[in-house]
Parts: C-alpha cells; sequence; structure tokens
C-alpha cells in the first residue's frame, strides 16, 4: 500500500473509547481501531471477567488496552470513563458511542419502565458520554466521535417505539455536533447496523420463518451482515481519512433500507 494511503487511515499515536465494547459490535470495531494503531478503552457496564476475551484479543494483537466498567446512563460513571482514560493515556481522540440496550415490544405495552431504560442506554447515553469526552476533544481542537445509529432509526419497524425513538435522536444529535464541534476540528459521524450476525440478533437466526423473512429483503447477498464488516467504517471515521466529513450518516445493512421489491417482478 501507498505510504500516503496507510497514513490516511492509520491510528497510530490515537487512544479511543468504545462503549459496551466487551462483545459484539463494540469488540469487532474495538479490534479494528486497536488494528490500526490505537490505544483502545473498553467501557463496558458488565465486570472486567466478563471483557476477558475481547482483552486477551487486543493484547494478543500488540494493542495497548485496558478495561474500565462503565454504565453509560450515570454521567458520574461516564466521567469516571473519561478520567481513567485520560490517566492512562493521556489523551482521547476517537469516542465510539455503541452501548446499547434493544428492548422492543408492542406501542401499547411500552411503559414508564421500558421507555426510559431504552432513552436511558441509547439516547441520554450517547449525550453524556459526547459531553463528558466533548470538553476534552474541544480543548485539543481535535476529536472524532462515531455514535452507533440503528436501520432502525429509519424504518417502521414495529416493536421499536423506544428503540428507534432513540436510535433516530442519536442521529439528530450527530448533525447537531458535528455542527457545533465542527471549528474545533472534531468530526461527529453516525453508523446504523442493519441486521449484523451477533448473540443480541439469535431471535433471527434461530427462527428460519424470520430469518428467510429478513435475508430475502437484504439486496447484498441475501444474508446478515458480520461484525467484522463494520470495522472498516469504524476506522475510516474515526481515521484522518474522514478530516472533511462530519454529519453523515452511513448505513451497514446489506441494502435493506433501499429495497424497493425483487429484480424478478420487473424483468
Amino acid at each position: 500500500m501507498h505510504p500516503t494511503v496507510t497514513k490516511l487511515f492509520s491510528l497510530e499515536g490515537r487512544t479511543a473509547i468504545v462503549t459496551g465494547g466487551a462483545r459484539g459490535i463494540g469488540a469487532g470495531m474495538a479490534k479494528g481501531l486497536g488494528g490500526a494503531g490505537a490505544k483502545v478503552v473498553i467501557a463496558d457496564i458488565c465486570e472486567e471477567k466478563n471483557a476477558a476475551e475481547i482483552m486477551k484479543e487486543l493484547k494478543s494483537m500488540g494493542v495497548s488496552a485496558a478495561f474500565v466498567q462503565t454504565d453509560v446512563s450515570s454521567f458520574a460513571s461516564v466521567e469516571k470513563m473519561t478520567e481513567k482514560t485520560l490517566s492512562l493515556f493521556g489523551r482521547v481522540d476517537i469516542l465510539v458511542n455503541n452501548a446499547g440496550v434493544g428492548i422492543v415490544g408492542p406501542a401499547l405495552k411500552v411503559d414508564e419502565d421500558l421507555w426510559n431504560k431504552t432513552i436511558d442506554v441509547n439516547l441520554k447515553g450517547v449525550r453524556q458520554c459526547c459531553q463528558s469526552v466533548g470538553k476534552h476533544m474541544v480543548s485539543q481542537k481535535y476529536g472524532r466521535i462515531v455514535n452507533i445509529a440503528s436501520y432502525w432509526a429509519s424504518s417502521g419497524n414495529p416493536g421499536g417505539l423506544a428503540y428507534s425513538a432513540s436510535k433516530a435522536g442519536v442521529t439528530a444529535m450527530t448533525r447537531v455536533l458535528a455542527v457545533e464541534w465542527g471549528p474545533y476540528n472534531i468530526t461527529v459521524n453516525a453508523i446504523a447496523p442493519g441486521y449484523i450476525n451477533t448473540a443480541m440478533n439469535k431471535w433471527i437466526t434461530g427462527n428460519p420463518r424470520i430469518h428467510s423473512y429478513l435475508t430475502d429483503r437484504i439486496p447484498l447477498g441475501h444474508r446478515l451482515g458480520e461484525i467484522d464488516e463494520l470495522m472498516g467504517v469504524a476506522v475510516f471515521l474515526s481515521s484522518e481519512a474522514c478530516s472533511h466529513i462530519s454529519g453523515i450518516l452511513i448505513p451497514v445493512d446489506g441494502g435493506i433500507i433501499i429495497q424497493g421489491g425483487q429484480a424478478d417482478w420487473f424483468t
């Protein structure tokens, strides 16, 4: 690879925080960022022992990594996450807001507890992490924020009253912060995963009828996405290759959001 291109995507000397990074999509993104040269902090609500697998993988790759137990719905916990990262690595350059909950249910059964838990983690949590880390990025006049939204933010999925609202809020927040913090050389972008093959989506892979229904509507290969297919986008949005891109939402959904029918209908 040409040295100029390598430099564009290199994260050497950068420090990244990945919330919800102990497993699934978050762990995959942490490996991508670490593989590109970043120091990585895994911030997750679980106990450290439950993050042992991703920590082992990162260290086997030669990545400088640390785990900080964090509840993104608590601002005090988020502040501790930020301060711990600064004490370990001296700065925070990249924030991936991945922590989230996927509670779904019929609209008439969305009570205060379900609504509040979803909003507290998926939306309030992103706001708190952005504010806590953002003040340091503003001070150092550099930052890359990557928010994890969802295909559900742009679609009318039944059962998604709280979840879809929270992820649509993340998309709107991304645009606002991109405008406010752009003058400080901070980019703020979002990724909208579709149906990814994770433990959280066993309700799809474990049910042939649902799996067939959904994959039939995914034009790209008629399959679910894989965690590793999000790595490149996360690295891109965290790198110098993204230095003049801000406020955008990148779908990683195999094209399900643009599906307008099957080709054989029209041929």
